[in-house]
């Protein structure tokens, strides 16, 4: 008999109202080419189809990523709450 094993691929981060294919849906995986796996983000904004980029899980740059990400945060916020008179 052959025995089978389970894999998840994929996360899908969205609001709790919205459905799984959500144009506000995230689906954050991984892609296996074989060359190595790298990490997916992916999303459907636009009547392009979904826009995917892929990140290297090992080189340093997803570290890099969220860093950036953190920092735009903080900027973001900085700004809107100056646009909001805080």
């Amino acid at each position: 008999m052959t025995t089978y094993s389970t894999n998840t691929y994929s996360i899908i981060v969205k609001p709790d109202d919205e459905p799984n294919f959500s144009e506000l849906a995230t689906i954050v995986g991984m892609d296996d080419d074989g060359g190595g796996i790298y990490l997916t983000v992916q999303q459907s904004i636009d009547a392009h189809g979904p826009q995917t980029i892929r990140i290297d899980p090992n080189n340093g740059e997803l570290e890099a990523i969220i860093l950036a990400l953190q920092d735009m945060a903080c900027v973001a916020k900085r700004i809107g709450d100056q646009l909001k008179g805080n």
